[in-house]
């Protein structure tokens, strides 16, 4: 039997050695600087189980035992441990470890649990098993490895080998004892960037005395993003440094960061470089972005321990460069990943409407602004508004006086005649009997209905300015003298208006109040009836712009927990809610006119009326977009029917997937 091993040994395999042994081994062999030390090996640990007859025992305990009983979990876990702390080290197994420590000179030294299922690229186990630094003594080396087998069976570990059908019985640990590095600083680096998946970044974790501090989350560390190629520092963040881990008599504990090394920044430029360049070397020899454990000691720099990254972030790679992406407009009405159907057959149409309105915004300069693919793209599934990055272009077209007098005069009128326009459409196409129409008179009406659903949205790009902007000058130039006459909030004057978002809720209120006298409930053909109604004028308003997502009719959930959150009184009635915002408003007026004299007086006049009307405008304006949400679903169902009869789809909603594929 192989009890131990040097740490640089061929044949330290991740069924000998775990997974973090093998690991430290292979960058040793590979010459990466890794502190010295040895494996003690799984069939060290075997040994010590069987010698104890310690397998049957936790077999036993595991027997009918859930991932998430989690108080059982640990009940049986702090027993499995006392059964590894009585235990009794074989004695061959004892000799040849403390002779492989008499090798290291008795020096303080890292234990480091090292499982066979731990650091796989396809598992996350990472953290799951103990380590511990500064240990010295034989007797202490001796405890400290059962510690570490025990530690294979903590309530976490158990619970996630349960999770992942990962058998219990086959498990086993080796143990890395290390030369301890009497680290200055210490960290992780990530050899791809982790929150932006840069594949040409490395990011950096550093703070000051032994890397636990780090690892266990006790300190907010400096981040140091490096370029790859050039070894610069592309960033770097000085965090405040409050705590850091030391090695004493006993062990380690973690002591308060001098003041004057708090904000201090830990790594030197040519240290961040160093460790780059080593970042880069592990993961070309491992062909995989690596997550590495690193110590500084006398500027001296030591890989303690590497392991793969398991869950890697999206390459977010731009479709066009010089072109910015952001959440805007169109994009803010679609926050989740969209489905295939939308990013083809929808984007396609909102880019066509989009055009229409930068040429009429920008003229001949819309080629110069307006990127290949369109107004609108998409990134990793997600919808994003993009430009060409020429800002100064973008703003001087803008806020050309014909642009301004577009934006500005008008724009309730403009409003509400797209709306007109937009509900026209829709009504044409929901008198329609969609059976009886064509598969292609039926994607040509969603495509009619969605156009028009997007050129109303184009339209009113050109008003939802205005209420920002009243809104906006008002509060600006009567905020400190509404103060003054006790009007905390000079928003009160601009609320209380009767918007079709207040009309619903004022309906569902008159609905929850028929049930409760009616002594009716949800499930009678009155109440059916009623719901409809209901659903007929205020059930086309659309959560999310993508046409996959159901609507109100459709999801009935929200809408009758509304109704119960009325009838039970945990709701306020939209009524009195009005009532008490129409006397507010009207009380903030009269307080600021007996205030007010002179044109001082009618400019607020101006400016009130001015955000007073534009304000409801733009919530009705977004709350009606979408209008034609029902029908395009209807169509799109009826065509998703006639697949599934044909055999090309097997449910409803596979058409938002598989649509553009049978088109």
């Amino acid at each position: 039997m192989t009890y131990i091993l040097p740490l640089a040994h061929t044949d330290a395999t991740i069924e000998m050695t775990g997974g973090k042994g093998m690991s430290l081994s292979k960058m040793l062999l590979a010459g990466l600087p890794v502190p010295d030390g040895f494996h003690v090996t799984t069939e060290a640990y075997r040994a010590f189980v069987m010698t104890n007859q310690i397998g049957a025992r936790i077999i036993e305990l595991l027997r009918n035992i859930a991932a998430t009983e989690t108080s059982e979990l640990e009940r049986v876990s702090k027993e499995i441990f006392m059964l590894f702390k009585r235990g009794v080290m074989p004695f061959k197994v004892k000799s040849e470890i403390l002779a492989a420590y008499t090798c290291l000179e008795n020096a303080p030294v890292a234990v480091r649990s090292s499982a066979t299922a731990e650091d796989l690229p396809d598992a996350s186990f990472a953290g799951q098993q103990d380590t511990y630094l500064n240990i010295r003594g034989e007797k202490e080396v001796l405890a400290h490895i059962k510690r570490c087998w025990a530690s294979l069976w903590t309530a976490r570990a158990i619970s996630y080998r349960l999770t992942h059908n990962i058998n219990q019985e086959i498990v086993s640990l080796a143990v890395v004892i290390q030369r301890l590095v009497f680290s200055d600083t210490s960290g992780v680096m990530f050899t791809i960037n982790p929150v932006s998946g840069n594949r040409g970044e490395v990011m950096i974790n550093a703070s000051w005395g032994l890397g636990e501090a780090v690892v266990g989350n006790l300190v907010t560390p400096d981040t140091v993003v490096v370029e790859k190629k050039s070894g610069r520092i592309a960033t770097y963040e000085v965090a405040k440094k409050e705590l850091m881990t030391i090695r004493t008599n006993t062990g380690t504990e973690e002591i308060p960061v001098a003041a004057s090394q708090q904000k201090k920044r830990v790594l030197t430029a040519r240290q961040a470089a160093q460790l780059t360049s080593l970042g880069k070397k592990i993961e070309q020899y491992y062909d995989m972005p690596m997550d590495v454990e690193w110590a500084l000691e006398k500027d001296k720099i030591y890989i303690v321990q590497a392991r793969p990254i398991t869950v890697l972030p999206p390459v977010w790679t731009l479709p066009e460069q010089g072109v910015i992406y952001t959440k805007g407009s169109l994009a803010e009405h679609l926050p989740n990943p969209v489905t295939p159907l939308f990013a083809t057959l929808g984007l396609e149409i909102v880019n066509r409407a989009s055009a229409l309105l930068w040429d009429d915004m920008f003229g001949k300069s819309a080629e110069k602004l307006l990127p290949k693919h369109g107004a609108y793209a998409i990134i990793n599934g997600y919808v994003y508004l993009s430009a060409i990055n020429k800002p100064a272009l973008i703003a001087v077209k803008s806020l050309t006086p014909e642009n301004l007098r577009k934006t500005l005069r008008g724009s309730v009128g403009r409003w509400e005649t797209a709306y007109k326009e937009f509900e026209a459409v829709v009504l044409s196409w929901e008198k329609k009997a969609v059976d009886s129409m064509s598969a292609g008179e039926l994607l040509n009406g969603v495509k009619t209905v969605f156009g028009a659903a997007c050129t109303y949205f184009t339209s009113i790009q050109l008003t939802l300015p205005t209420a920002f902007m009243s809104e906006t000058l008002f509060t600006k130039l009567f905020k400190a003298q509404a103060a003054s006459v006790g009007i905390p909030d000079i928003s009160a004057m601009l609320v209380g208006y009767d918007t079709f978002s207040l009309q619903s809720d004022k309906a569902l209120w008159e609905l929850a109040e028929w049930v409760s006298n009616a002594g009716s409930d949800f499930a009678s053909d009155e109440f059916k009836a009623r719901l409809d109604k209901y659903f007929d004028e205020f059930g086309s308003t659309a959560y999310e712009f993508d046409f996959a997502y159901p609507t109100p009719r459709e999801a009935t959930t929200p809408t009758l927990e509304s109704i119960k959150s009325y009838m039970t009184g945990k709701s306020e009635s939209p009524f009195d809610r009005q009532a008490g915002l129409v006397k507010r408003r009207k009380q903030a007026e009269a307080a600021m006119l007996y205030k007010l004299r002179g044109p001082r007086k009618a400019l607020f006049q101006k400016l009130l009326r001015w955000a007073q009307a534009t304000g409801p405008m733009r919530e009705n304006a977004i709350y009606a977009m979408g209008k034609g949400h029902p029908i395009i679903r209807k169509m799109l169902g009826e065509i998703a029917a006639r697949m599934i009869l044909a055999g090309a789809i097997t449910h409803t909603e596979d058409i938002y997937c598989d649509l553009v594929k049978n088109r």
